[in-house]
């Protein structure tokens, strides 16, 4: 069956139904109340509404470290606070903590980066790792990287994960520096010291 629209001086366009619904059903679709936003695309609840959304990747956020980090005490974890916002679209994203909470509705699949340098370690090694605090829940590493360090040259590390997150999941970068006993700075700058996230579409 095909329903068609003629227009006002010429044209048409036409909706057809297919010859068959699964099982036969009857299949009713309820249209928005107006004609949505620019670049906005229909969704349906599985139930037969129909809406019009914005396809984006949020919630998502980008921030570095202004504020030094100094005098790293080896073998202690210290969350990675990048104290300047570059973007937080759902201002989800805490520059005192350093930590990201998802916000409601907000549960799903992120990717996450993140770097951190330390200037001219004296290391032998050092972590960086995602971790995330469950509503009511205790911390729970997600991933750590561990890389050598160069002496004599700032040393980078870095970290790119694939993260599963539920709303009110509280998301940090854990650092952590062993060169048995020497105190290490970080650097703060853009370049050097940053991480950042955003949500996937159209993964479950």
């Amino acid at each position: 069956m095909t329903l068609k629209l003629n227009g006002s001086s010429s044209g048409s366009v036409s909706i057809d139904a297919p010859a068959s619904t699964t099982g036969g059903a009857d299949v009713a679709l309820t249209l928005p109340v107006n004609d949505g936003d620019a670049n906005q695309v229909l969704q349906t609840n599985g139930s037969g509404t129909l809406s019009w959304v914005t396809l984006d990747n949020t919630p998502s956020w980008g921030a570095h470290m202004s504020t030094a980090l100094n005098n790293l005490t080896s073998g202690t974890w210290y969350t990675l606070v990048c104290d300047t916002e570059l973007w937080d679209t759902d201002s989800a994203y805490d520059t005192s903590t350093g930590k990201f909470t998802v916000p409601t509705g907000g549960a799903g699949k992120y990717q996450v980066n993140a770097s951190w340098t330390l200037d001219d370690p004296n290391s032998s090694f050092a972590i960086i790792a995602l971790s995330k605090t469950p509503s009511g829940g205790s911390l729970t590493e997600l991933h750590r990287v561990l890389s050598p360090g160069q002496t004599g040259w700032n040393s980078g590390f870095h970290i790119s994960a694939c993260v599963d997150l539920d709303d009110a999941d509280v998301l940090e970068v854990r650092i952590r520096q062993v060169d048995a006993g020497n105190s290490q700075d970080v650097e703060a700058d853009m370049n050097h010291t940053w991480w950042q996230g955003f949500r996937l579409l159209g993964i479950s």
